[in-house]
């Protein structure tokens, strides 16, 4: 609908999402990134969101790194909560640490159609940073 597009126009231009997808074949898409790297003493909440939809999948790129438990996204309910969808704190890869960001075989289920991001770092390491693709899966 013509509101549907003057909100993903509105999103697009506060620099929010960076690509939208609309094809008649799939699902809507949404990618959302931080920068590459990504900046030290980062504490952003971002809104995610798929207008029109129930539920959405979420996953991350192969590159994605950051410094284990300190540097990290949340999937919160709403931006004023601590509630949050699936694991506290998702991050790692960096120096070759274990991660735990969900990947396209293994996607995060967000039962909503939509959150809000946070991403935290620290004043130390920081690596190449997040990109994720977020999918109606309503």
């Amino acid at each position: 609908s013509s509101g549907d597009e003057a909100r993903l126009t509105a999103l697009l231009e506060r620099g929010i999402v960076n690509m939208v997808y609309h094809t008649p074949d799939e699902a809507e898409h949404v990618v959302m990134e931080s920068d590459h790297p990504y900046q030290n003493y980062a504490n952003n909440r971002k809104p995610l969101e798929l207008p029109g939809h129930e539920s959405m999948l979420v996953w991350f790129d192969p590159q994605t790194k950051t410094e284990k438990d300190y540097d990290y996204l949340t999937f919160l309910h709403d931006e004023g909560k601590a509630a949050h969808y699936g694991e506290e704190k998702y991050s790692g890869g960096h120096d070759g640490s274990s991660k735990n960001w969900p990947t396209i075989d293994n996607p995060l289920h967000i039962p909503a159609g939509k959150c809000t991001i946070g991403f935290v770092s620290d004043e130390y390491d920081n690596d190449w940073g997040w990109r994720l693709t977020a999918a109606s899966a309503s």
